[in-house]
């Protein structure tokens, strides 16, 4: 989802909290939503006019949902501080994944305040750097993206401000986009490389929506090209492709099993490939052994890795199906080497009974991986099935297929 504020053409008008007041109501509250004076529209375009329809423009993203927060009420668009980021706020509150304001002020710190705020909430503020060629070094807000425009020869449009203050590029120069009479027409300003920049950190967090709003900021620093001096530029110019490219890389991937052997009962039937077959017609199985004062128990241990040279793994899971011979209720017990401890820990278990096949799954969060990956990436697990004791004299054969390993990365480069 992108939010994105409505706007002032020449980022100017900036007036004193209280003048010309919005009502701060919601579109079901008899709120009015609609642009003013036409540049709320086009920088909504800017990042997100609906493409791949034959018509005019398309937006750095064309499928985004849209929350449109008015906070004028001025034909000329002005508005106070305290509205813009009042509604920035309620943007994050309701949903919006990113949020942008293209106005001016963007020395205030209540705007760097808000963006830690929009940041906890899991969260993106983008302010716009301003029109007056200022060099911004006075201040730096941590959390808040400050966006300044680039022109078609990719260097710095000769009104954006610049310098330390400034986060990063857009191109914000001669943007055509959406008119409020559903036309189409040109702008220039950091009004207009806002919604880009907003555009392509929404975009490349939909292609994982998993990621946390660092993973995904991290993401959209890393990949910006250089195109100039730090020092005027930031990080430089936001590129959509490497961006977008750098976010799939971290979905989810499959990863193979990669040795089993039986650890508890009798190995009867079986290899590494029945392990990995989509059913259980040629299982992995293991005929359980009597165990004094635990019961009847089949066990088998298997490996699965994941590459270390793609980026630090933030999750890993296996999923298995397993069945048993028996006829009495089996309890199949999923356990993962501890590296930290040298210890197994139970993470996992399913009833089975008969010939009903359970799927056991272990799930390991981005907290979790660390403890259960060795440096070589390896992961090792023990499926374990037992028949109580208590239930007198038993025997039965754990079979085991359709394992898969599935892991994410949240690539360092």
């Amino acid at each position: 989802d992108s939010g994105i504020m409505k706007s002032h053409p020449d980022l100017k008008n900036l007036l004193a909290p209280g003048y010309n007041s919005v009502d701060r109501k919601t579109e079901a509250e008899g709120g009015i939503i609609e642009d003013i004076n036409g540049h709320g529209t086009h920088v909504s375009g800017c990042g997100s006019a609906q493409g791949n329809n034959a018509l005019g423009v398309a937006g750095v993203g064309w499928n985004f949902r849209i929350i449109h927060v008015r906070c004028s009420n001025s034909p000329s668009g002005g508005a106070s501080l305290d509205d813009i980021l009042t509604g920035a706020r309620w943007a994050a509150d309701s949903g919006a994944k990113t949020v942008s304001a293209s106005f001016s002020g963007v020395d205030s710190p209540a705007i760097g305040v808000t963006g830690t705020i929009i940041k906890a909430k899991g969260s993106q503020f983008f302010y716009a750097a301003g029109n007056d060629n200022r060099d911004l070094s006075g201040f730096r807000h941590a959390d808040t993206i400050v966006v300044g425009s680039s022109n078609e020869a990719d260097t710095k449009s000769d009104f954006s401000a610049f310098g330390r203050g400034t986060t990063l590029f857009a191109p914000g120069s001669n943007i055509l986009s959406t008119t409020m009479d559903g036309k189409w027409g040109f702008s220039s300003g950091t009004s207009m490389a806002t919604p880009v920049a907003n555009g392509a950190l929404a975009l490349l967090w939909s292609v994982n929506p998993e990621l946390t709003v660092q993973e995904a900021t991290d993401i959209l620093f890393t990949t910006c090209d250089t195109i100039g001096s730090p020092t005027i530029f930031g990080l430089g110019r936001v590129n959509v492709f490497k961006g977008v490219s750098k976010a799939a890389a971290t979905l989810a991937k499959d990863t193979e099993i990669t040795s089993v052997v039986t650890v508890a009962g009798t190995y009867s039937a079986g290899n590494l490939v029945s392990v990995q077959d989509t059913n259980l017609t040629n299982s992995y199985n293991v005929a359980s052994v009597n165990q004094a004062g635990i019961g009847a128990v089949a066990s088998a241990s298997m490996e699965s890795s994941v590459p270390t040279d793609r980026g630090i793994p933030t999750s890993f899971g296996i999923t298995a199906k397993v069945m048993t011979s028996g006829t009495r209720p089996t309890s199949v017990l999923a356990y993962m080497l501890n590296r930290t401890t040298n210890n197994y820990d139970l993470l996992g278990t399913r009833g089975v009974y008969g010939s009903t096949i359970g799927t056991l799954d272990v799930r390991l969060g981005r907290t979790d991986v660390g403890k259960y990956m060795n440096s070589a990436g390896q992961f090792k697990m023990i499926l374990r099935s037992v028949i109580p004791a208590r239930l007198g004299p038993s025997s039965n054969i754990l079979m085991i297929g359709h394992v898969k390993g599935r892991y994410t990365v949240n690539p360092t480069s």
